[in-house]
């Protein structure tokens, strides 16, 4: 892979441990499960929705839209259970064990696999103790007295959680509505970090709704806040001037 400079005060920020780290679906690209199967992205996983649970002739359609009718057809907890056992068993990357013996102020994911957490439990000499954090009725508060605790905030639900009507995986277009449902304190938590720390986003495509809202969301209720960075691939001198305007 090329080498990508980063900005000094980026390098000097995580070297303090004050990032926020965002990891989106590309964070979990090309790692595999025992039998090599890797997670599938979008479009992939609204294909094999759409074989399972529907008909080939909706597999070409938006992904929030095929789990709105695949949710209709089958009720939910199956259709999360199918969408777990897409993602379980994967093997965290070498990228995944690499952040983990970095100090970051907290990681935030909208990924509902386990790669994080088995980065941490495999490195046992890692600098913060990961603490998970899935909805609203959670009680992690002693755990995170511990000066090297770790927040995760998976903001859109976990693969251990597949049966919990009260708070469904973010995956339907009906989902995203109410997304911010028993994941408040979540989301109120992670605007607070985003506050006055700098956040770090790796693993989303710039035309990706999802990160796009809640990155605007942001920027509209933080005017003057730090700036954020984000990685991604093939950026266009279009987007970089679009989204330097929001300090990004």
């Amino acid at each position: 892979m090329p080498e990508i400079d980063l900005p000094p005060y980026l390098i000097s920020e995580i070297e303090n441990g004050n990032v926020v780290l965002m990891l989106g679906a590309g964070a979990s690209f090309g790692t595999k499960n025992a039998e090599g199967q890797s997670a599938p992205m979008a479009a992939e996983l609204a294909k094999l929705l759409a074989n399972k649970f529907l008909s080939p002739t909706y597999a070409d359609k938006p992904l929030g839209w095929v789990a709105n009718y695949t949710i209709s057809e089958a009720t939910l907890a199956p259709v999360q259970e199918y969408v777990a056992s897409l993602v379980e068993g994967l093997a965290p990357s070498p990228a995944h064990k690499l952040l983990t013996t970095f100090r970051w102020r907290a990681i935030v994911t909208t990924n509902y696999d386990m790669l994080i957490e088995d980065a941490y439990a495999a490195n046992t000499s890692a600098p913060q103790k990961l603490v998970p954090l899935l909805d609203d009725d959670q009680n992690s508060d002693a755990k995170l007295r511990d000066t090297n605790a770790l927040p995760l905030l998976k903001l859109h639900g976990c693969i251990t959680q597949t049966r919990n009507a009260a708070c469904p995986l973010v995956l339907s277009a009906d989902s995203y509505i109410d997304y911010e449902n028993k994941r408040s304190r979540l989301f109120h938590w992670f605007r607070e970090l985003a506050s006055d720390r700098t956040v770090m986003v790796l693993g989303y495509s710039l035309t990706d709704p999802n990160i796009t809202a809640i990155l605007e969301r942001l920027t509209q209720r933080l005017p003057n806040r730090l700036r954020y960075y984000l990685l991604t691939k093939n950026i266009t001198p279009i987007e970089i001037r679009y989204w330097e305007k929001k300090k990004i």
